[in-house]
């Protein structure tokens, strides 16, 4: 008897996980991008852009900035400005090295010509407000969220912070046809945010800083970044880029900025030869000793690594092109594919208008829902500019420094946290050349609420970095600054900090 109870038990254990499993593949379908367009609207009764899109067929909402945009994002004087050694004509918003499409006119730039968007849930809504630490209310921004009766009342709180929300759904929502398209349930969401924010604010901006809820972007160096880059040119830039499992990956295929073309860069001996390049062939390759001779044989003729592909090209006069970007790959001899790279969300990435009104809401949503197992919401924004012809620019000082990883710009040089006074050494970080170069051209850092948890406190934390690093800023100027210290073949030369 008591085996017969056991059998009837596990056969309708069996019709019942079947009949689960059944409605679960039932509950599936495919959904179109059309079905999509009603989410990342952005409801509120007071809002000025309320109506935007359907009133304007240019989707150009109307904004006006104002004088005191003059200021960073956080209110503060501009780091560059308390910088006084930083030599006269640098400032917020004109750079020491021009740039890509370098424009004659140097215009200078207002916290309201930039707009932040990204994707979060209600669980840390705390990082949305903590974001007006590094952005003030000038620099407008955009969140799409988890919840469909949220935005309502946090448009209506949070209006005067330059701050709007709008609601998209998670992974598995029926409203996304119950499927999963990446690892995490947000992941559609954030990759929608840009292209949704471009839905929202249309023409009235030049630049949009787009990175996770925990980015934090520091303006005056952004500035001085884009400050000779012409917005209406489709232009997508980030240094710290996602390629065959690492980051940030010499290999990536991408494009160098035009003014590059007439400055000499280090030689492939020169790359793999410096400590960087050793470095980074014995953490490829697990390379412990190799000769001179070893190491250009490896760098010229390997197909896994192709040599050339640590010399990404200038791109002169336009945009950086998939074609542009893989062709160093093509002209090495290799036979590896020419894949897309992924510009790592946690660092930040920055669009231009012009690249932005290149991709409408609707086909970046056809593109996303192609995705069956994305990596997260930075691949699916990565590969669909790859899949519509756009591939990232690559502003050069890694390069250039012979990927001395300290001068990545995109998600914080290694030492940057200890610099500014987020992590505690057990000595005082040296403020000299490379220091100093550190905080005045990275452009942004990440805050990994990820592995941190607390978002309470990292939102506090979150918030006053820039402060923290105006504070360093303010001590350098009434210090006198000791020669470099650095070892290497990578130091700068007096006054060349901006490069």
């Amino acid at each position: 008897m008591g085996w017969q109870l056991t059998f009837c038990s596990l056969l309708f254990l069996s019709i019942a996980t079947s009949y689960a499993s059944s409605r679960r593949i039932q509950g599936l379908r495919n959904i179109t991008a059309d079905e999509l367009l009603e989410y990342g609207v952005v409801i509120h009764p007071n809002s000025s852009y309320e109506g935007c899109v359907e009133q304007s067929p240019r989707n150009e909402c109307h904004y006006s900035g104002s004088d005191n945009d003059k200021t960073s994002g956080n209110g503060l004087d501009t780091a560059t400005d308390l910088l006084t050694d930083a030599g006269s004509g640098t400032e917020a918003g004109a750079s020491a090295e021009g740039g890509l499409n370098s424009r004659t006119d140097k215009v200078r730039l207002l916290d309201s010509d930039f707009v932040f968007a990204t994707g979060t849930c209600i669980k840390r809504i705390r990082l949305t407000s903590a974001s007006r630490g590094w952005r003030g209310s000038k620099v407008r921004a955009f969140f799409l969220i988890d919840s469909p009766t949220a935005p309502r009342g946090l448009n209506t709180r949070r209006a005067s912070a330059g701050e709007v929300y709008a609601y998209f759904p998670s992974e598995g929502a029926p409203e996304l046809g119950g499927w999963f398209r990446s690892l995490r349930g947000g992941d559609t969401r954030v990759a929608a945010a840009p292209f949704a924010a471009h839905r929202h604010f249309g023409e009235t901006y030049k630049w949009m800083l787009y990175g996770d809820d925990d980015t934090v972007f520091f303006m005056d160096a952004v500035k001085k970044l884009v400050a000779n880059l012409d917005p209406e040119l489709p232009i997508a830039l980030s240094d710290n880029l996602w390629f065959s499992n690492r980051h940030p990956n010499p290999n990536a295929p991408r494009c160098l900025p035009c003014h590059m073309a007439n400055e000499t860069l280090p030689s492939l001996e020169e790359i793999f030869m410096s400590a960087p390049g050793r470095v980074e062939i014995r953490t490829t390759y697990q390379q412990r000793t190799i000769s001179k001779q070893v190491y250009e044989a490896f760098a010229r003729n390997t197909t896994q690594v192709p040599g050339e592909r640590y010399r990404p090209e200038p791109v002169c006069p336009g945009m950086c092109t998939t074609e542009a970007a893989c062709k160093p790959v093509v002209d090495s001899g290799s036979t590896a594919p020419c894949t897309p790279p992924t510009a790592h969300g946690g660092a930040g990435m920055i669009f231009s208008v012009g690249l932005m009104r290149s991709i409408t809401f609707r086909d970046a949503l056809d593109c996303f829902l192609t995705f069956t197992n994305a990596t997260g919401g930075d691949q699916m924004v990565s590969e669909c500019l790859w899949r519509h012809g756009i591939a990232f620019t690559d502003p050069g000082p890694l390069v250039k420094h012979s990927y001395d990883y300290q001068y990545v710009i995109f998600g914080g040089a290694p030492r940057l946290p200890s610099l500014v006074g987020l992590e505690l050494s057990g000595k005082g970080e040296p403020y000299n050349a490379l220091g100093r170069w550190m905080l005045r051209n990275v452009v942004s850092i990440h805050m990994h609420a990820r592995i941190k948890k607390d978002i309470k406190t990292l939102a506090a934390q979150q918030e006053i970095v820039p402060q923290l690093r105006q504070a360093v800023f303010k001590r350098l100027s009434r210090q006198k600054i000791a020669p470099r210290e650095e070892g290497g073949g990578n130091e700068l030369a007096s006054g060349d900090e901006d490069q």
